[in-house]
């Protein structure tokens, strides 16, 4: 076997803590598992490269993020080559190749690891927002039936929120959408005293969910952001 260029912690999904389940549902989301290398790739915005950073000082990769350009968009990449790590993302997480249709959730987590796990995959696939026309908060999460059926299951056991998933209205497939305290609920269901998240996302939310404790929402009409 070819020697590896680069060094990482092939282990590191074989762990527990916050960080290893945020990162797990992080690559659910954003992550491209090819089991032939076999390597982990991920692909982010320009803009979220401090984000790319982080999760490089996690796995402890000794390679560099690098940048590319594809129809003036702006991206980072980062290229992991690990066997254990494909393994353990396929066989604790459900995380395997060609996963956007058929992604699982996965079942047999500690209860303390969901909401990393679940935060990971928002911040890779959820998206949030406040109208002031409506003063209506709201929360989308987008991926397959299986995943979204364990993340609902999640949201009304451990948050108290019933959901329910719809089928997306382009394209193959599903959201969770939610609205108002519902909406709130998951939020802090996510972010209250999360120590790994994207940083431009958890930011955001943290100063929303001030301003709508202080019922500032109700009050003014300036209050416009969306996420995703």
């Amino acid at each position: 076997m070819k020697a590896r260029k680069y060094t990482v912690n092939d282990g590191f999904f074989s762990g527990d803590g916050e960080d290893v389940y945020y990162w797990a549902g992080f690559l659910a989301a954003d992550g491209c598992i090819a089991s032939r290398g076999p390597y982990i790739q991920v692909n982010l915005a320009a803009a979220d490269e401090e984000h790319m950073r982080l999760l490089a000082n996690a796995v402890e990769f000794s390679g560099p993020v690098g940048h590319g350009c594809t129809s003036g968009h702006h991206y980072c990449r980062l290229s992991i080559t690990s066997n254990r790590m494909v393994h353990d993302l396929a066989n604790r997480f459900r995380v395997t190749p060609r996963k956007s249709l058929t992604l699982q959730w996965p079942s047999g987590l500690s209860g303390a690891a969901y909401p990393h796990f679940l935060r990971g995959y928002f911040d890779g696939n959820g998206t949030c927002g406040f109208n002031p026309k409506s003063r209506r908060v709201f929360v989308g999460i987008a991926g397959s039936y299986p995943f979204l059926s364990g993340a609902s299951g999640l949201l009304e056991n451990a948050a108290g929120v019933r959901c329910c998933v719809y089928r997306a209205s382009v394209g193959k497939g599903w959201n969770i959408i939610l609205a108002g305290s519902k909406a709130v609920a998951v939020l802090r269901f996510l972010y209250d005293s999360a120590g790994t998240a994207l940083a431009r996302k958890a930011s955001v939310l943290h100063d929303f969910l001030e301003f709508y404790d202080n019922n500032n929402w109700k009050k003014k009409t300036a209050y416009l952001w969306a996420l995703s």
